[in-house]
């Protein structure tokens, strides 16, 4: 497994604005600092926010265990805070290490790994390698910047891109919990 490339803010920014068919200016002067300026296209019409729900109704969880291992803190607590809503249990890792440590200290009950491909000390790939060296077959869903294709074929993992709607996490999860029931 190749660890997740982590671009920085800026070509993930890029690739957001891009992908809405926008696209950016950037005046950078030595000594001065940088500014950017987002362009993105004027909606054709008007759509009330409740109307963009899919409105379907998500699967809920079992009080399962989900161990999740991200290193921007936001989105741990995002994910987290979105699982418990939707029934599950959630333990938070701020990196790779403090993953596998609180796999082996709770490895009865976790039934699946939500793990950022692209953190420090330990990336996404190293973890689950580990976590799968302790507990064969274990779910996992890997969250990347830039898809990772060659990785979907991988038993029991799901590769999400970021940035990820969360509906599209939860679904995930049930996905893989469902694989193990």
């Amino acid at each position: 497994m190749r660890p997740c490339h982590r671009p920085g803010g800026l070509a993930t920014m890029f690739r957001i604005v891009k992908a809405h068919g926008g696209f950016l200016r950037v005046e950078s002067e030595v000594g001065q600092g940088s500014s950017f300026e987002v362009f993105l296209p004027r909606a054709t019409e008007a759509v009330p926010v409740a109307a963009v729900r899919t409105g379907a109704v998500l699967p809920r969880g079992n009080n399962e265990t989900i161990l999740v291992a991200d290193d921007e803190q936001a989105i741990r607590e995002l994910v987290t805070a979105e699982l418990t809503l939707a029934g599950y249990r959630g333990l938070t890792a701020a990196n790779g290490v403090e993953a596998v440590a609180l796999f082996r200290q709770h490895a009865g009950v976790i039934r699946l790994l939500i793990s950022d491909g692209a953190m420090p000390e330990m990336d996404g790939s190293q973890v689950v390698a580990e976590v799968r060296r302790l507990q064969p077959g274990l779910p996992v869903i890997l969250t990347c910047a830039e898809p990772l294709d060659d990785l979907a074929a991988a038993e029991n993992l799901i590769v999400l891109s970021k940035p990820f709607a969360l509906e599209e996490m939860l679904l995930a999860v049930h996905r893989s919990l469902g694989k193990r029931s």
